[in-house]
């Protein structure tokens, strides 16, 4: 699988993840692979000063396992909506038109901001169709997670019929696989 590596922050993430602070687990998209299988990565930077680890636990921060399948969800949700956005224009244009958004939101001087804009208010208007994590979940924790590290999240579509969508799921610390999990989405329309 060849990832193509993407470096787009939180502008771009809460266009696609309606959660927001602190129940939005997904602090960057790092990279998409189309082929064999739409797969997209993203990541969460765990660090002490996050609420949870006040009381889970005491004397031993953990991530919890929620959390952990909160942040897979998200990933999953946001891969459902470049793939749409992508099914407008192709995947190419969906990347340049999403980097303008992160480059008017970090104040680059190469950034497009009707460009940018424009794509913004084209999410917005789709805003109504959220994906929500439905279904069957199964997932295994093979390892703790602690805070101080870079969680990165996998999820790979498997297979799509009208609304609803099935997922493989992984976390992963420093390469090594510490979440797997296969679930289920639905779009939901909120109007």
């Amino acid at each position: 699988m060849s990832v193509r590596e993407l470096s787009l922050g939180p502008a771009v993430v809460q266009l696609f993840v309606p959660q927001r602070r602190p129940f939005l687990m997904v602090d960057r998209i790092l990279g998409i692979a189309e082929k064999p299988k739409p797969t997209l990565v993203a990541c969460r930077y765990l660090s002490m000063t996050d609420p949870v680890f006040e009381g889970h636990f005491p004397g031993l921060a953990i991530a919890p396992g929620a959390h952990i399948i909160e942040g897979l969800a998200q990933t999953a949700g946001a891969l459902r909506g470049l793939l749409a956005l992508a099914a407008e224009n192709g995947m190419d244009q969906a990347l340049e038109d999403l980097e303008h958004v992160e480059w008017a939101a970090t104040l680059n001087p190469g950034c497009d901001r009707a460009r940018a804009e424009a794509v913004c208010s084209k999410l917005r208007s789709h805003s109504g169709n959220r994906v929500f994590l439905a279904g069957h979940m199964d997932a295994k924790f093979l390892e703790q997670v602690f805070p101080g590290c870079r969680l990165d999240y996998h999820a790979t579509l498997l297979r799509e019929l009208d609304d609803q969508a099935h997922f493989e799921l992984e976390a992963r610390v420093d390469g090594r696989l510490v979440t797997k999990a296969r679930g289920s989405s639905a779009m939901l329309r909120l109007r």
